[in-house]
């Protein structure tokens, strides 16, 4: 309801909250502002409490803070009663009263500035729906028509193994489940640097596939660590149990951190093959620009239209689901990479002819390395074109549950929605490329066969058909190889 200049720290704000504490006391969180972290800006939450005493609040504390000046915004309409209370009264004209001396913003103000900066809303919007909103499942190969799930990453899975623990934990002593809770939170912390990578890097949708099953595992083993105590086993294997849970955790951890470092050292190689090629191609123009002017002017508009079409591809990947974001960084970063290694040795190549003065030779360079660029124009256009159609061909997880057992009925007339209704669909889910955590989220939320599913058939299902298709794709790379 109202931001006050912080009297203590010059770079933080305080926002001051209707949301009151247990106790009836309205909210206030200072921020720090710009706070630079490893991979961008952010304002910081740096505490939350209710500003009070004995459950009431310290008005004179928030009359202070007009007094003196630092009141910079107030919501009129919010903060009316409030300040009703506290003695204050608004409207109050800018530097009308004996003790206003700046302009405050209020809510018309908020919506003035919402109005200018609408497009970098908007941007900010996209890039949080990427961020936050997007499925943790990839989908799968090359498909007609290919699903678009929907579930969160890393506070699903966080969720999930909260869940888990906080239904394992009542029979254990204090310190073992803290322990659990600990690893948990380490996990946390890794999959929240990783997305941190993403955000500068790119997303990078394999990484959250091959974390799907040893999700599946942490998720066994804290159960059986719940089991041991319930069940009252030997203290060797109840920390035997409990051990494995949290190793598990910890194992993804490290999986996470290494996962970061490549998506980083991935992104650092992409940026410097951009800047060697656009060395090169200045190295180019320069040794060449008096012998062949035409053949070097047709190479620099390739290689410029080239860098256009990378830029274009990443643009396009911005407001797009992050499974289709993270397909499109993947081809920028192969295409960079296939063209710089197809033309870093040009401009040795270019000296060598001109110290020979051959001249066809090097126009003939120049010729190759237009088109390679052109080739990788042609083949980013494609791709890029592939998958945004693709994108938009794309259906929710529920919609395709739902047509897929449309589909499974009107094949069994006598069908009345059983266990095997919901299995055939759920494999169609699969071979559409929904994952293992999609499919059983989506058969918990949608199957009319509720209790079933919420007694352990989602999850039993979800990962039958996850292993049919796994062993599918072994069983056709190993035909494969036998054909060879």
């Amino acid at each position: 309801m109202m931001i006050f200049q912080s009297s203590t720290h010059a770079d933080r704000i305080v926002v001051a909250l209707t949301l009151k504490d247990e106790s009836g006391v309205e909210i206030i969180v200072p921020f720090t502002l710009d706070k630079q972290k490893e991979w961008m800006q952010a304002n910081i939450i740096t505490s939350v409490y209710g500003k009070g005493s004995d459950g009431h609040p310290k008005y004179q504390w928030y009359i202070n803070q007009i007094k003196d000046g630092r009141l910079l915004y107030i919501n009129k309409e919010k903060a009316a009663q409030f300040l009703t209370s506290a003695g204050v009264q608004f409207p109050m004209e800018e530097q009308t009263s004996s003790f206003i001396t700046h302009s405050i913003k209020t809510y018309e103000d908020l919506v003035k500035l919402q109005e200018e900066k609408k497009e970098e809303l908007k941007m900010a919007e996209e890039m949080n729906r990427i961020h936050e909103n997007q499925t943790s499942e990839k989908i799968g190969e090359v498909l007609s028509n290919p699903p678009m799930p929907e579930d969160d990453f890393m506070a699903a899975y966080y969720k999930e193994i909260a869940d888990s623990i906080v239904e394992a934990e009542p029979p254990m002593p204090e310190e073992v489940a803290d322990g659990l809770w600990k690893s948990a939170a380490n996990l946390r912390q890794s999959m929240d640097e990783f997305e941190e990578a993403e955000e500068k890097c790119g997303p990078n949708i394999e990484t959250w596939e091959n974390y799907a099953p040893q999700h599946q595992e942490i998720l066994a083993h804290i159960e059986k660590a719940g089991e041991a105590y319930r069940e009252d086993k030997s203290h060797e294997e109840r920390t035997q149990a409990v051990e494995t849970a949290r190793g598990t955790m910890e194992s993804s951890k490290a999986f996470f951190e290494a996962e970061r470092e490549k998506l980083i050292e991935r992104e650092k190689a992409y940026q410097e093959q951009i800047a060697a090629m656009q060395k090169e191609i200045e190295t180019l123009k320069k040794e060449t620009q008096q012998m062949s002017p035409e053949a070097m002017a047709k190479c620099l508009a390739t290689a410029m239209q080239f860098m256009q079409e990378v830029e274009k591809t990443r643009a396009a990947a911005v407001d797009q689901p992050r499974v289709v974001s993270s397909e499109l960084f993947a081809s920028t970063r192969k295409a960079v990479k296939d063209a710089y290694f197809s033309v870093k040795l040009a401009p040795s190549k270019i000296k060598g002819f001109l110290r020979k003065k051959a001249h066809q030779a090097v126009d003939g360079i120049l010729h190759q390395t237009a088109g390679v660029f052109n080739k990788g124009i042609e083949s980013l256009s494609k791709k890029r074109d592939a998958v945004l159609r693709k994108s938009h061909e794309m259906q929710s997880a529920d919609a395709f549950y739902r047509e897929a057992v449309q589909a499974v009925m009107a094949e069994d007339k006598e069908d009345q929605h059983s266990y095997l209704t919901d299995l055939h669909a759920a494999q169609k889910m699969a071979q559409a490329g929904f994952g293992e955590y999609a499919i059983k989220k989506t058969l918990l939320k949608e199957s009319p066969r509720r209790r079933e599913m919420e007694e352990g058939q989602a999850a039993g299902i979800a990962k039958e058909v996850l292993s049919q298709k796994q062993q599918e794709k072994q069983n056709a790379k190993q035909n494969a190889g036998d054909a060879r």
